[in-house]
Parts: C-alpha cells; sequence; structure tokens
C-alpha cells in the first residue's frame, strides 16, 4: 500500500469514527441557554431596592430564526436538560466541521493518488505518436 493510499485508509477510519459519533449525539437543539434574573417593575417590590436580589433565575434558549432573535422560556425543571441539548449541538458543530476536514484531505489524497497513478501510465507507454511510413 503506498504512502497514500495508507493516508485514505486512515481518514476514511476517522471520518467513520466521526459517523459514529454523530449517531451517538442524541436530542440537541441550536441557540444560547441564558439565566436571568430580573426586576418586576413593581416599585415597592424588593427587586426594585437597590442591593436586593432580583427575580430569577429565569432560564431562556435564544437562537436566530429567520435573521430575527427568538426566545423560548424554560422550566426551572427543565433547566439542565435544556442546557445540554445546547450543548449537544455545539459538540455536532465540531463534529460537522471535522467531518468536512478529513473528507478535504481523502479528496486531496485521492486526487493526488489519480495524478500519481497518470504519471506512472505516461511514463510506461512512451510515445504516444506513431511513426510515419516513408
Amino acid at each position: 500500500m503506498s504512502t497514500l493510499e495508507q493516508t485514505i485508509h486512515e481518514a476514511e477510519v476517522q471520518r467513520e469514527q466521526i459517523l459514529d459519533h454523530l449517531k451517538d449525539l442524541g436530542s440537541f437543539r441550536p441557540g444560547s441557554f441564558i439565566e436571568r434574573y430580573v426586576t418586576c417593575g413593581n416599585p415597592t417590590c424588593h427587586c426594585a431596592q437597590p442591593g436586593n436580589t432580583k427575580h430569577g433565575p429565569h432560564y431562556l434558549i435564544t437562537r436566530k430564526v429567520q435573521n430575527k432573535t427568538v426566545s423560548k422560556p424554560i422550566k426551572q425543571t427543565e433547566a439542565e436538560k435544556a442546557k445540554e441539548q445546547v450543548h449537544r449541538f455545539e459538540r455536532f458543530q465540531s463534529l460537522i466541521h471535522d467531518f468536512v476536514e478529513v473528507n478535504v484531505r481523502i479528496c486531496d489524497a485521492e486526487l493526488a493518488l489519480h495524478q500519481a497513478v497518470g504519471d506512472t501510465a505516461v511514463k510506461k507507454r512512451g510515445s504516444r505518436q506513431t511513426s510515419r511510413r516513408k
């Protein structure tokens, strides 16, 4: 096996490993997980007094949909699950980036192998011109 063939084989193995990781990801969602503390707007509430704690935490997931930021409120009981879903999406993006890069390496090596095989074939064939009869 040539060096290029070895490179292709190793990259294909790596590509399969990435696909296995993608299969095991589970549910995921794009966006940012946000924990917020807010004031309610009631001037007599404790949250309006300087130095006092605000209401919260309130959890949101924000993401872009058709160029607009959309927020989804998350119940406190579901916060950890939602945070994990966002984390898995970040992992998904990383795996996709790795998948593309390994495919570029495979394509480059295949082109180089094809070129090397073509160069060898040209050297072995000799001249392509036929001699003319006199």
